[in-house]
């Protein structure tokens, strides 16, 4: 399973990737969303990471991006927000 995962947070990006690796999977780490859109250009990817607020956007725009060109790859975002109206979105 290759996996991507897209977190300005150096420090989490890159224990997200060694426990993934300690479990088999492979991961590619960026920081922000125009490298994401890079290497999803570039790979196939089974699950995306990806934190709601970064640098240049919000994690949230991918979803319809990925949506058309890989309906079948999974998101799962990120997020240190915790109020009602940010868990609806």
């Amino acid at each position: 399973m290759r996996i991507l995962i897209i977190e300005d947070e150096v420090t989490l990006n890159k224990m997200l990737a060694e426990c993934l690796k300690e479990f088999g999977y492979q991961s590619d780490v960026v920081e922000n969303i125009k490298d994401g859109e890079y290497y999803l250009d570039i790979r196939n990817y089974d699950l995306i990471l990806t934190d709601w607020m970064l640098p240049d956007g919000s994690g949230l725009d991918l979803i319809s991006t990925v949506k058309q060109t890989s309906p079948k790859t999974a998101i799962v975002v990120l997020s240190a927000r915790d109020d009602k109206e940010s868990e609806i979105e």
